[in-house]
């Protein structure tokens, strides 16, 4: 499917989902939930490095603009390192900028305010299409169906076709993202401007009465070992056998009665003390839909949050109902 990473900035200063990072957490300022990705005064960022090359690149990202310097907000490189183009914030002209490389190419007309001077958090959706004469950068503000700023041309200056993604940079401060999403074009879902999204997070309330074979470091309820926030590696379940299922029950979701749901993220924070992998999946209607085997990081660190996108419902394939739709469980299996 076309959901290639997101992220609700629940983990805290953690941010195991990426690659690189030396951001801190807000806890005051979230756009939801209770933590956001930081950006305070310094060389505060985070990075994902893809394992694929993409010529073409859908992002919807919250933004709250702490102080009125100017603000790198996504850039988006080749080979990891290479920068070839990013979208910045202009404090003095208050107007969104596009760069490719280091060159300035266009400038915005909505007037973005930062939060000293009455901003408040604001949505942009951003396409990156790279090509050496017929590439595009286009940047929506606010779920508007136009786009506030756009740049046609050479959008590959150097290197080749984008593999990492970063927000912010080191000259960047005070500012916060959240709710970070991006997809490529391919699927049948969410392959296009993914319009603003909004991450709705939960953790688990109770252990499956089906699939229950994981062992808790302490106590017996299991779930209340891998319920806090942030991250918390202290506490946790284990498996010292694979094929062994632990499914996790979560409270219905009454919040999104009636909204329309692009995806359903299961999020682990797991490592491997030897060898195994870890599949993850969902329980509906008595069947375990599990997914491929995902490999396992020695150690809780960068990328050790692994996710698993649902994007349509397993046992159809139709879009999800939050009317109708709540897993029995979530799923972990050894592997």
């Amino acid at each position: 499917m076309a959901l290639i990473f997101c992220d609700d900035g629940e983990g805290g200063a953690s941010a195991l989902a990426w690659s690189e990072t030396t951001s801190t957490t807000h806890s005051n300022t979230a756009r939801d939930g209770t933590y956001a990705i930081n950006q305070t005064n310094g060389a505060f960022y985070n990075k994902k490095v893809l394992g694929s090359t993409y010529t073409e690149l859908f992002f919807s990202i919250f933004y709250l603009l702490g102080s009125s310097t100017s603000h790198r907000l996504l850039s988006w490189y080749s080979a990891g390192t290479t920068e070839l183009g990013s979208v910045r914030w202009n404090g003095t002209s208050k107007k969104l900028e596009i760069y490719t490389g280091t060159t300035l190419q266009a400038t915005g007309t909505v007037t973005q305010h930062a939060s000293p001077e009455g901003g408040t958090w604001f949505n942009l959706n951003i396409r990156v299409l790279l090509h050496a004469s017929t590439g595009e950068i286009a940047v929506r503000h606010e779920g508007s169906t136009s786009a506030d700023v756009t740049f046609t041309g050479n959008t590959l200056p150097s290197g080749s076709n984008m593999n990492a993604f970063q927000v912010f940079s080191t000259t960047s401060h005070s500012c916060q993202a959240d709710d970070f999403w991006c997809n490529d074009t391919s699927g049948s879902v969410n392959n296009s401007w993914p319009g603003v999204k909004r991450a709705f997070t939960q953790f688990p309330t109770g252990k499956s009465a089906t699939n229950d074979a994981f062992t808790a470091d302490s106590g017996s309820n299991k779930y209340d070992r891998v319920n806090e926030q942030p991250t918390n590696a202290a506490s946790f379940i284990y498996s010292e056998s694979t094929g062994q299922k632990q499914g996790l029950t979560y409270a219905a979701p009454s919040a999104l009665t009636g909204v329309s749901v692009s995806a359903l993220v299961i999020n682990d924070v797991s490592e491997k003390i030897s060898s195994g992998g870890l599949k993850q999946g969902v329980r509906m209607g008595g069947t375990d839909y599990a997914s491929s085997t995902k490999s396992l990081k020695t150690s809780i660190t960068r990328e050790s949050q692994l996710q698993h996108y649902l994007e349509v419902r397993p046992t159809d394939s139709a879009a999800w109902d939050t009317s109708t739709d709540n897993p029995e469980s979530y799923l972990e299996k050894t592997a």
